[in-house]
């Protein structure tokens, strides 16, 4: 018989958590996020702070782990920015860390978001014929063409 217990433990386990991690109390933060993480209910901003709060005491593996799920939950969920900015963040951290492939991996990943993500109605189906606005240099980052131009596709 199932009863809603594990939810309402995660539940509580979550909003501690939410206090310890406003509180920079990372290690409790990071108990409580695991708690929840384990009954299925942190969204993908709370996979975030779960992460922030892993790596900040030392827990790598779960930290990698939960900004991976995070990532691929706010794909799921069509944020795609925040998507790019967990896939950056991972990227960047397991570059740090010597993991060239797989940081190099997900740098790959966040460049990979369509400009329009980044600059909403500002692709070329918004432009308009004639439109000089994307030879300037603001419009150039508006069209995401600094993006393609400062890493090219290999």
């Amino acid at each position: 018989m199932k009863t809603d217990e594990p939810e309402r433990d995660g539940l509580v386990a979550i909003d501690r958590a939410r206090d310890a991690y406003a509180r920079s109390a990372w290690r409790a933060a990071c108990v409580e996020y695991a708690l929840a993480d384990g009954a299925g209910l942190l969204a993908p901003h709370d996979l975030e702070r779960f992460a922030d709060a892993a790596l900040l005491v030392g827990r790598d593996a779960e930290s990698t782990d939960a900004l991976s799920r995070a990532h691929h939950e706010f794909m799921n969920r069509g944020d795609a920015e925040a998507a790019a900015g967990c896939a950056a963040r991972l990227g960047i951290r397991l570059l740090m860390n010597g993991d060239m492939a797989r940081g190099t991996g997900w740098l790959s990943r966040a460049r990979r978001v369509p400009a329009c993500c980044l600059f909403p109605g500002s692709g070329p189906e918004h432009r308009q014929s004639g439109d000089d606005r994307a030879e300037q240099p603001e419009g150039r980052i508006r069209e995401g063409r600094y993006l393609c131009k400062k890493w090219p596709e290999s």
